[in-house]
């Protein structure tokens, strides 16, 4: 090494790194041969059954919170609201014997689908095919003729083709799930205004109690007091929906009976 010149040092150190990167070549491919496959492969079954436990519990997360979301509750509305929408269908039923003799209010009636058709409450002392002056919610007048005299004292009267009036119509519900107790609102009119009164249901009786029929929950009694069936002929719920509709009291009853607006829904199809 002593005889070596620099330049030969440089060549012979240039030498010893090319055989020794070499050499550390071979030996890592041959400890590359000797490694087992089964590493890779386990990592790969660790990840993989990770996988497998962990989404089953996020679906679990997922369905939880699906079974947690509560629809809002339907809140009553005002009296007043209630009011107001039952008097958007409602109609006033007038009578004028001649030009000469005062009109009077014979009954009501309402607008429940149709618009040239309306229920209400029979006027018994007329026949068939009279004519009547109706006033409606915006205080405009029609006419209107006693078409059909039907179930539970109540009437169908057709508007006169040529008026063809635009009214609301009132959602029918029905008794379905009243129970005693239940809130309710009577709704009617008298000579010049509406008319509201509050009170609850003191009884459910069943039109085989009544009539002939066996259908259950046909009859509702109430403990409103009317001055007149006009005053209160439709018996709504806290939401605005027509629960039924005013019938002839029996005696005992100290408040105002109303029967199924189901019930009347089927014996005046035409109607609804």
């Amino acid at each position: 090494m002593n005889g070596l010149n620099n330049q030969q040092v440089t060549l012979l150190a240039i030498l010893v790194a090319f055989v020794t990167s070499i050499a550390t070549g071979i030996v890592t491919a041959s400890l590359l041969d000797q490694t087992s496959s089964s590493v890779p492969q386990t990592i790969y079954k660790v990840v993989e059954r990770t996988i497998q436990e962990v989404a089953p519990e996020s679906e679990t997360a997922k369905k939880i919170e699906q079974k947690e979301v509560v629809k809002p509750a339907e809140k009553p509305l005002v009296l007043s609201d209630v009011a107001e929408t039952a008097g958007k269908s409602l109609v006033k039923i007038y009578f004028k014997a001649s030009k000469s003799a005062p009109e009077i209010l014979v009954s009501s009636g309402a607008i429940f689908g149709k618009q040239d058709t309306f229920l209400g409450i029979t006027p018994i002392e007329y026949p068939l095919k009279t004519k009547f002056s109706i006033e409606l919610p915006d205080k405009t007048r029609v006419e209107a003729t006693l078409l059909k005299k039907g179930s539970f004292g109540f009437s169908v009267f057709t508007i006169d083709p040529k008026d063809k009036p635009s009214i609301s119509s009132l959602k029918l519900a029905g008794f379905g799930e009243s129970r005693i107790g239940a809130a309710v609102v009577a709704f009617g009119s008298k000579q010049e205004s509406n008319v509201v009164s509050t009170g609850i249901i003191t009884e459910i009786e069943s039109l085989s109690q009544a009539t002939a029929s066996t259908t259950p929950k046909g009859i509702a009694i109430t403990d409103i007091r009317l001055s007149s069936p006009t005053t209160g002929w439709l018996l709504l719920s806290t939401k605005g929906e027509v629960l039924g509709f005013i019938i002839a009291p029996k005696e005992g009853d100290r408040g105002a009976r109303y029967v199924d607006a189901i019930l009347l829904k089927a014996a005046f199809p035409e109607i609804f």
